[in-house]
């Protein structure tokens, strides 16, 4: 098979549109395409160019035969790469679940995650400056995806308590008063 032949082929049987329908993807006019389909006429390596781009077609194929039609476009698994990072079973439903949300409630998500890992950063300094002031020097600060799950639980658990402790006695100021805390 001619690359005129292939080209015509590749058109005609396994995409089945018209030159024209072609013609116009490639940025092309139907007689041009009509005439690099005929066998024996040239075909420029920018409309080679144009077709692999446009349909990932291999240019190799397109121009030898050889090899796949179409380009193989690398793929990704997110189960092997949570699996290599050692996800649970449970922490990989999670992240499939929450790709699973439309991508409104993601982004609430998203923006709850970071007023939690404000809050956090925002304790870790208070925390850090309270032990200075009694230690004498200041301890080592870890940064929030530095600490391990049960730390974070802990920090977590300890903002709410005391938000709670602050919203029971009515003293709720600032940046958090408009926010609800829930447990």
């Amino acid at each position: 098979m001619t690359i005129n032949e292939r080209i015509r082929w590749f058109r005609k049987d396994h995409l089945r549109v018209s030159q024209a329908e072609f013609a116009q993807v490639i940025g092309m006019k139907q007689t041009s395409v009509s005439t690099f389909e005929r066998n024996g006429a040239s075909v420029s390596d920018q409309i080679v160019k144009s077709i692999c781009m446009a349909f990932s077609v291999n240019e190799s194929w397109l121009r030898t035969g050889e090899g796949e039609m179409l380009e193989q476009p690398e793929t990704f698994s997110l189960d092997q790469y949570l699996k290599e990072n050692g996800c649970t079973a449970l922490e990989m439903e999670i992240v499939k679940a929450y790709f699973e949300l439309d991508a409104a409630t993601r982004q609430k998500i998203f923006e709850a995650f970071e007023r939690i890992h404000s809050r956090i950063a925002t304790a870790k300094e208070q925390l850090a400056a309270a032990d200075a002031a009694t230690a004498g020097g200041p301890p080592e600060v870890k940064a929030p995806q530095e600490m391990t799950v049960a730390e974070l639980h802990a920090e977590l658990d300890r903002q709410i308590a005391e938000e709670k402790k602050r919203m029971e006695s009515g003293s709720v100021s600032g940046a958090g008063s408009s926010e609800t805390a829930t447990g």
